[in-house]
């Protein structure tokens, strides 16, 4: 296996669980630290975490959909639109 892109949604969302289930080693390691000292079988059940909760957000909620919808018809610009800061939002509402 390749090793996993450290910038990837993937890996970002496997990091994210991994320190909210409370990984770090000591009170001065980072989480970063503590995920690359861990063993490979580890890191990698959280990325098949990471995968599945990124998967269950594939469908939008509606208030998601309101959200993104809301963010792009306040983009005052005529040339096409930039989804980010849509996507920020639609995400924001889906944690709220």
């Amino acid at each position: 296996m390749t090793a996993p892109d450290d910038d990837s949604m993937v890996e970002r969302v496997a990091k994210a669980i991994y320190q909210a289930d409370g990984f770090m080693l000591t009170m001065c390691e980072t989480a970063d630290e503590s995920w690359a000292k861990d063993r490979d079988d580890v890191r990698e059940r959280y990325r098949l975490k990471a995968r599945a909760a990124i998967a269950a957000m594939r469908e939008p909620t509606v208030a998601m959909i309101d959200a993104g919808f809301v963010t792009i018809s306040s983009q005052k610009i005529k040339r096409p639109r930039d989804p980010t800061s849509a996507y920020k939002h639609m995400i924001h509402t889906a944690l709220l």
